[in-house]
């Protein structure tokens, strides 16, 4: 008698429980994915500015890169004894939407108890300033396969095209981590690209540094930071400040989805309750029929449906 009414108000329920378990399930999983594929380089050192930023964008290619450093900075952590892998890369053009990133072929390499290394599923790794090497995703999304010749754009709108043409020569195997999303290509190649700029011939965006005793961590952050020249991070304390407000918002979601319910469980109730009241008679007699007190909430229940 009241299918619509028991609809919505099964589906209200449904909501809100559906909500609050692919919540929690969902920032779990976020949680684990970031720090996983953010902690094969315990230090991260870009441009001066907002540390969650220069971890997603250098990290995560999530958002835009905070500023360029100078050559001399990635030279200095390249030839400082105490640093067993300095890997730069530059950042700043797209294709199709995909970023990519300039670097070396020490990006590829992979490091000890990396969860999640990178390897090749087909082709090679680039060798020329006109060759590439394309993640799994950016190959599906910019349609990219062995042999395809591609322009690049300056920034992730790509309205700007570069002269210069990139040649894919390897596809790089799932990894189900940020660095599926993005093309990659030498450092050269980026400087052919905006050859018109002869000061970004000298700059960088990031660079990539494993210590070869965690303790000296500490110690190069510092040194970095005070110089002024560049920041140091450590990519998991930046990620864990995006995720404090996270939490913020997770909370606010959850606090509505706790509200749907209630508004679900108070129409539920509303609709008990006039049941009750529109066969009170009904009731009555059945009681002084002998039903019991179970019977009567049986048949309230099952009539209610």
């Amino acid at each position: 008698f009241r299918a619509l009414s028991s609809f919505l108000a099964v589906m209200s329920v449904a909501l809100g429980v559906s909500l609050m378990i692919w919540l929690q399930n969902v920032t779990a999983g976020v949680r684990q994915s970031f720090v996983q594929h953010a902690t094969s380089y315990n230090l991260l050192v870009g441009g001066v500015g907002s540390p969650v930023q220069l971890a997603l964008s250098s990290l995560f290619y999530l958002d835009n890169p905070v500023g360029n450093i100078s050559w001399e900075v990635y030279a200095e952590l390249k030839n400082d004894p105490q640093i067993d892998r300095a890997v730069t890369i530059a950042l700043g053009d797209s294709f199709r939407g995909v970023p990519v990133v300039g670097t070396t072929a020490e990006f590829f390499q992979p490091l000890p108890g990396e969860k999640f290394p990178l390897r090749l599923e087909s082709g090679k790794i680039f060798e020329t300033d006109v060759e590439s090497v394309a993640g799994s995703d950016a190959a599906i999304r910019a349609g990219l396969r062995l042999g395809s010749a591609f322009q690049t754009s300056h920034g992730l709108s790509g309205n700007d095209s570069h002269d210069d043409r990139l040649i894919v020569t390897g596809i790089l195997a799932p990894t189900g981590g940020p660095r599926d999303r993005a093309i990659y290509c030498s450092l050269g190649s980026i400087q052919r690209a905006h050859r018109k700029d002869a000061a970004l011939d000298a700059e960088v965006t990031a660079v990539l540094v494993r210590p070869r005793q965690l303790t000296d961590l500490p110690r190069l952050q510092r040194k970095i930071n005070m110089e002024g020249r560049a920041q140091a991070i450590f990519p998991t304390a930046a990620l864990y400040r995006l995720f404090d407000v996270m939490e913020i918002w997770r909370k606010v979601i959850e606090v509505l989805c706790w509200i749907v319910v209630g508004v679900a469980l108070t129409s539920i109730s509303i609709t008990l309750y006039s049941f009750v009241d529109e066969r009170k008679d009904e009731i009555a007699l059945m009681r002084a029929l002998g039903a019991s007190r179970g019977r009567v909430v049986r048949f309230v229940l099952l009539q209610s449906e």
